[in-house]
């Protein structure tokens, strides 16, 4: 799917405001052209395509992103979202205390200079990438990272949805959680 201008431009502002307020994270401040900042901006992307796909809304930011990580909030409806740049990486965890929630993985690219497109690679619940299997010490942070190869199906992700009665239709907007709305 191609975001609109609009809709990619929402989530590069989203992705920047992640970057400019650091999360919590002095080293992230003021860092958007970093290899640190743009996959902030990547992730606020593919969270963006999510919520565009799914209907289910989007905690895009709030004034300590960090925080919900901390009381156990996914970041689009019950989806926890991780952004790839290529098919043949990995969905990679370093901690999360969201484990019984299910992780999308979505492969990111830029389709022009003011449109992203989005693919939804695959799916799990983060307890089967947290499984000693996965774990990989030669990234720069040890982390799990299970392949987008042994993922779910995009099909499988429906059919959970439809039987945890959530509902998964496509709008043109994002649906922003009542917390924030973009400026």
């Amino acid at each position: 799917m191609i975001l609109t201008e609009e809709q990619s431009k929402i989530a590069e502002h989203v992705g920047r405001l992640r970057v400019k307020t650091g999360e919590g994270r002095p080293d992230l401040l003021d860092c958007a052209n970093s290899p640190a900042g743009k996959r902030h901006v990547e992730g606020a992307v593919a969270e963006c395509y999510v919520a565009i796909a799914s209907g289910q809304p989007w905690r895009a930011y709030q004034a300590n992103h960090k925080s919900r990580k901390e009381v156990n909030v996914p970041d689009v409806g019950p989806f926890e979202v991780k952004s790839v740049r290529a098919r043949n990486h990995r969905i990679i965890l370093h901690s999360t205390p969201l484990l019984q929630s299910p992780h999308l993985l979505v492969l990111t690219q830029k389709h022009s200079p003011t449109q992203w497109e989005c693919e939804l690679l695959g799916w799990c619940f983060g307890f089967e990438i947290w499984d000693k299997k996965w774990w990989d010490t030669t990234l720069p942070t040890p982390a799990y990272a299970r392949p987008a190869d042994s993922l779910y199906s995009k099909e499988s992700l429906v059919k959970w949805a439809k039987s945890h009665q959530i509902s998964v239709n496509r709008v043109e907007k994002p649906l922003f959680h009542k917390d924030w709305e973009p400026a």
